[in-house]
């Protein structure tokens, strides 16, 4: 009986691997983040930058709605492209993720300094 439940726990570590999930992990972060700093900005008075979220925000009615559903609809194309073996291509979204994310806290750092 211990041999079988050593089994089950092992398959349950190669299933959570976190060397395997990690660039999944941090696509997820990267959105979250982003979407909490799009917030930062739409609080800010600042108008949302990609016309493809901008349009969503508009057609959703609620702003809010629009953007999570962009947000989770890019998770869903990590978890693609992490099934599909695309790993390589999730971890240069997260650099272009880390990137914007830099970007946009430096342009609302000085935003605020300038009040």
């Amino acid at each position: 009986m211990a041999s079988t439940s050593e089994g089950l726990h092992g398959q349950a570590v190669n299933l959570l691997d976190h060397r395997k999930l990690r660039p999944l992990i941090v696509f997820g972060y990267m959105q979250a983040m982003d979407l909490l700093s799009t917030v930062a900005f739409l609080l800010g008075g600042v108008q949302e930058a990609n016309p493809l979220v901008r349009g969503a925000m508009q057609v959703a009615g609620n702003p809010m709605f629009g953007l999570v559903t962009v947000k989770a609809f890019g998770f869903l194309l990590g978890i693609y492209c992490y099934r599909s073996g695309r790993i390589g291509l999730l971890e240069r979204a997260n650099v272009f993720f880390a990137l914007l994310l830099a970007y946009n806290l430096c342009c609302l750092i000085l935003g605020l300094a300038r009040r």
